[in-house]
This record gives C-alpha cells, structure tokens and sequence, in this order.
C-alpha cells in the first residue's frame, strides 16, 4: 500500500529533532563528551539524507525499514556517549533541553512509528507521557508557575499558566520541542489536568484529538526550519 509520507507528522517532527540535534552540537557541550569532529559531520550529513529517504519512500511499513533501524542505532551510540549528562542536568539550558528533546524523538522513533497515528495532527510526531508533579512555584514577574515534574525515570520543568496545578498532582505532557517562557526553559507542555483512566506515571498516552496550543508550537517549529532550507 502506497501512503504520503511526506506529510507523516512523525517524520516532520524527525526533521525538527535532526536541526534542533545538529545545532546543539554546533556549541560547546557543557559536560565532558569526545566527539570527533569529522565523524560528526559525516553523521549528521547522513542523518539528514536517511530523513530524506524515510520522508520520500511512501511506504507503509516504516518501523521494520533498514533506514529506521540505522537512525535508532546511531543516535543511541550518541545517547551512549551524553546520556548520563542529561538526564537530571545541573543546569537546564535550551542546549541541553534541545539535546535530549531531539534523542528523545530519535529514540522512541520506532515505537511511534507503530503508534496509529492521524496525517492531520501533527502531534502524533512527538511523545505525550503522563507525569506526577514534584513542585510547582510563582514565577517571578509572570503570572505563569514554575514546575518540576516526573516520569519516575526523567525529570522535566514545564512552564504553564494553569494556576491550580501543585505538587502531587498526576497530569498528562506533551514533550514538544523547549523554547524560552517568561525567561526561563520550558521543557514540555500540559495538556489539560486530566488523565485517562487506568493510566499512571510513567505511562505513554495516545494523542486522538487536536491540542491547538500543542499544534501551534511545531507548526512554527516547522516554519522556522522551512527558512532555513
């Protein structure tokens, strides 16, 4: 069967994980890593045409493809090399967030491609997750709250104007690309208060309906990447 990959929201949102990935390494990391720089190029540049592949075959079965397999390998060798650094980092700077936001897409790259997904809504192209908040505090001269969060495994903070949400609540997240709210990082995105039933911390959630704020944000991801091209 012959479908528009073109327009899978998976792969979109690979694209955006391969530039936010590429201009991470662009800088400086911030914790000890070797990385020839060479081979770097070389993964990146190949990274890039296995998208493009991926993006242009119209194929039905992409999760068993040669080219996923060799995304998921190489971008779990780099996981290898920074993982530890990321996932509790001493600091959350949009390198760092952007870092292990892009791996994150890479490697659960497989999974969702399993997923059944909507060619609509482009928020089948990144991971939704149900999380338990560890903190939530006033953010100086904003009326948004500071929060920290939790899968059990990682650590995330969100930035949201939802101004009931405390410590101990149970919610569902949606890991959209981090960007810079009231001037601090904010790693993700609530969707709502309300978790479906039978689900706990930790547990992946189906993204069936369309969240605006959610599609808003990698719409623009899109665009900005578009003028890069």
């Amino acid at each position: 069967m012959t479908i528009d990959t073109s327009q899978d929201p998976r792969i979109l949102v690979s694209e955006i994980a391969y530039h936010r990935l590429k201009d991470s390494f662009t800088q400086k990391l911030p914790f000890p890593a070797k990385f020839n720089k060479q081979k770097l190029q070389n993964f990146f540049k190949e990274l890039h045409s296995q998208i493009q592949i991926l993006k242009w075959s119209y194929q039905e079965n992409l999760k068993g493809n040669d080219v996923t397999k060799w995304i998921f390998s190489k971008c779990k060798e780099i996981y290898e090399h920074v993982g530890e650094h990321l996932k509790k980092p001493d600091q959350i700077t949009k390198q760092v967030a952007s870092l292990r936001w892009a791996l994150q897409v890479f490697l659960r790259f497989p999974e969702r491609l399993d997923l059944p997904h909507n060619p609509k809504l482009l928020g089948t192209g990144i991971d939704h997750i149900v999380v338990v908040v560890k903190s939530a505090e006033p953010l100086p001269k904003t009326k948004l709250l500071l929060c920290k969060v939790s899968t059990s495994v990682d650590d995330f903070q969100v930035t949201t104007n939802i101004q009931s949400v405390k410590r101990g609540d149970v919610m569902p997240l949606a890991l959209v690309p981090p960007a810079m709210v009231g001037g601090v990082i904010s790693e993700a995105m609530f969707e709502g208060t309300k978790v479906p039933q039978g689900l706990d911390v930790g547990d992946y959630l189906p993204y069936e309906r369309s969240i605006p704020d959610v599609e808003a944000v990698l719409r623009e991801e899109l665009r900005q990447i578009t003028k890069k091209k």
